[in-house]
């Protein structure tokens, strides 16, 4: 039985991938690390060769609901692999979100609207404009002047959504690991069973085993909104969640 972690010359997380690596051959775990840039889709008996039992796809490359595709259809077992073939979009997210009652910020997309003479009594400034890619540069958009200028640069460019900015609130992250629920200690006390419910309810939504979500938490309101789902956590700054993500591999790769 093996692991194997599928990551990204273009990601940030190349360390954890490692971190991950080691930890896993530590623990006896038979492991290694591909890049989804080297892979040759087509070389079947050699991508089999590659790929170990279970693979954990930590990338957001734009061919992973392709690769998640061929390597469940070969008989691989993939971390999350409903999620990464149906290829959701950080709108896709919001709006199921939404669709399945959990509380997230007002969202626009409507290419009239965007592109309108009127959209300065339409949207509520300041907002985020946000690409449908995962892990793409978010921006902050503090008035209609500030919009025409940022549009000129991103009329040509991949498909794009305005969110409502929220401020005064406090980010943080909450970590899902086969319907386990980790919080950082600081935000912990805030979470309510409202927050609770919704964090499981993603699960269900999306087919998840393995997440992070990301939230607001509006101190004077009592209210959280969740902006962001990600079947590839890191596990930053959660050493309890990180330690659980690794057991749970182990006994993954101990069952196969």
């Amino acid at each position: 039985m093996g692991i194997t972690i599928v990551n990204s010359i273009e990601e940030p997380f190349i360390a954890f991938a490692d971190n991950l690596k080691k930890s896993l051959i530590s623990r006896g775990i038979d492991c290694n690390t591909v890049y989804i840039e080297e892979l040759v889709f087509s070389d079947f008996n050699n991508l089999k060769k590659e790929i170990k039992d279970v693979a954990y796809i930590f990338n957001n490359n734009r061919a992973i609901s392709v690769l998640a595709s061929l390597l469940i259809k070969n008989g691989k077992q993939v971390i999350n692999g409903d999620y990464f073939i149906k290829n959701y979009s950080k709108y896709d997210i919001q709006f199921l979100l939404s669709e399945n009652n959990i509380k997230v910020p007002k969202n626009y997309f409507s290419p009239e609207l965007t592109h309108s003479s009127s959209l300065k009594d339409e949207f509520n400034f300041p907002l985020i404009l946000k690409s449908f890619r995962h892990m793409e540069k978010n921006y902050v958009i503090n008035n209609y002047a500030e919009y025409i200028s940022l549009m000129l640069d991103w009329v040509n460019k991949e498909p794009h959504y305005f969110e409502e900015y929220y401020d005064n609130c406090i980010f943080f992250k909450v970590y899902a690991i086969n319907g386990l629920i980790f919080f950082d200690k600081a935000v912990k006390e805030y979470a309510d069973e409202s927050l609770i419910g919704s964090i499981k309810k993603i699960r269900e939504i999306f087919s998840l085993e393995v997440y992070s979500v990301d939230c607001l938490f509006n101190k004077e309101k009592n209210v959280f909104s969740i902006i962001d789902v990600n079947p590839s956590p890191a596990f930053k700054g959660l050493p309890e969640a990180k330690n659980y993500f690794f057991r749970y591999l182990e006994e993954l790769g101990n069952k196969l």
